[in-house]
């Protein structure tokens, strides 16, 4: 069975070019990752390793690398203190330790070249989330998964948002997930549909 035969048979689904599912990330994503089988992935943005760890943790038997440059720069969305940002890669290393995960601290782009075409089984993008980061790293990235893996990431949404720490910034994730899968002729795009901000998914071909 495909990746997509299993999405349509689990989920009792209709053909469409967006598909919302009644899911969160939390308790979805990690069960079917479990079921299909998916040994090596990325989480692209790591921040503290919280996600990092429930998808280990619903997954012993798969190995996960954490990219994340852990490093200010300018118009970073939330965090705009050094140190705090090598705490959270310390916090990072310390939550991950007993997990089959490899921290990777290095920016997107560039860390993607640490990869073979083809080689990983999922990504999961959650850096940053202006239109032009979020569109260069699926760019980066979608390439390194394998045909029949997953291409998937968080927060699709368009607009302003605040951060945990009172800063606000231009999200643009949708608008780069509907563009690059326009241009890429992707169908269809799941969106799961049950947290405030949605993570999107397709399944490489």
């Amino acid at each position: 069975m495909t990746t997509l035969e299993y999405l349509f048979d689990k989920y009792k689904l209709e053909d469409a070019p967006i598909i919302k599912l009644n899911c969160s990330r939390k308790g979805t994503i990690p069960r079917m990752l479990r079921r299909l089988g998916f040994k090596l992935g990325v989480e692209m943005g790591v921040e503290r390793a919280i996600y990092s760890k429930i998808l280990c943790r619903g997954n012993p038997k798969m190995k996960l690398y954490g990219v994340d440059a852990w490093q200010v720069y300018e118009g970073y969305r939330d965090h705009v203190d050094q140190d705090r940002l090598d705490e959270f890669y310390l916090s990072t290393k310390r939550r991950m330790a007993e997990c089959n995960f490899e921290a990777v601290r290095e920016f997107s782009v560039k860390a993607a070249r640490r990869f073979e075409d083809g080689s990983l089984d999922f990504v999961y993008i959650d850096g940053a989330h202006e239109y032009e980061s979020v569109y260069q790293d699926i760019r980066a990235w979608a390439p390194k998964v394998r045909k029949d893996g997953l291409v998937m990431g968080h927060d699709y949404f368009n607009g302003t948002h605040t951060g945990f720490y009172g800063t606000q910034s231009q999200y643009g994730v949708k608008a780069a997930v509907l563009e690059w899968i326009n241009e890429q002729n992707i169908k269809p795009l799941f969106l799961f549909n049950k947290d405030k901000f949605p993570s999107w998914m397709y399944v490489q071909t």
